[in-house]
């Protein structure tokens, strides 16, 4: 965020704040209402519980949180939404646990319909290319096409692809998922590239 911010900065000779919602290793299951049920629960399954039936659902404390925070922002009180999830659901250890793209992008289309009825106003949401896990295992077909249906259905804006980043850009030498300290340059150079132009075009109500 910080670089990100600095490359912003730069362009619009403006001040820039981020509101962090992020939740490590979170699947958007995690930040689906809780009463939206699904079959197979995450990986990790502490933010979640099982219901009656035998489904699955969130306990709402991500959506909650990330509604919270848009509505202190006031109407129109920020530019977008970045979102850059995936990685969770996508190639888990146990198959049983990850989330096929047809339901990714079902889900992640509810989240952004709920969170904006819920905020009184039509946010934009910008989605990553997101699923990258490690060398070997550099992305889910099945999850990156979920990411870019969501925005060909014109639900979100079209955002980087962070999957795109590897090697020398990855933590311990190329061997981690996470980004290094050049990857975090470089990811954030490729928001960048998204942002700017958006922003440019749209003009002061973006």
């Amino acid at each position: 965020m910080p670089s990100l911010g600095d490359l912003l900065v730069a362009a619009f000779d403006a001040p820039v704040g981020f509101v962090a919602c992020g939740i490590r290793a979170s699947s958007v299951r995690e930040w689906l209402p809780a009463d939206v049920p699904f079959a197979n629960p995450p990986t990790i399954e502490a933010r979640f519980r099982r219901r009656q039936d035998g489904s699955w659902e969130s306990d709402g404390a991500a959506d909650g949180m990330l509604v919270t925070r848009l509505q202190s922002l006031g109407p129109r009180g920020c530019r977008a939404v970045l979102w850059h999830r995936g990685e969770s659901d996508a190639n888990q250890s146990d198959p049983g646990r990850t989330l096929l793209g047809d339901r990714y992008r079902a889900f992640l289309k509810t989240l952004i319909v709920r969170s904006r009825r819920d905020i009184g106003w039509d946010t934009p949401w910008m989605v990553a290319q997101a699923s990258y896990h490690v060398p070997g295992d550099e992305g889910s077909d099945d999850i990156r096409a979920a990411q870019a249906a969501v925005a060909a259905d014109g639900i979100a804006l079209s955002g980087p692809d962070s999957d795109a980043l590897k090697g020398g850009l990855r933590e311990a030498g190329g061997k981690g998922g996470h980004f290094s300290g050049p990857g975090l340059s470089a990811h954030a150079g490729a928001w960048a590239e998204r942002l700017i132009p958006r922003m440019l075009d749209a003009g002061p109500v973006w």
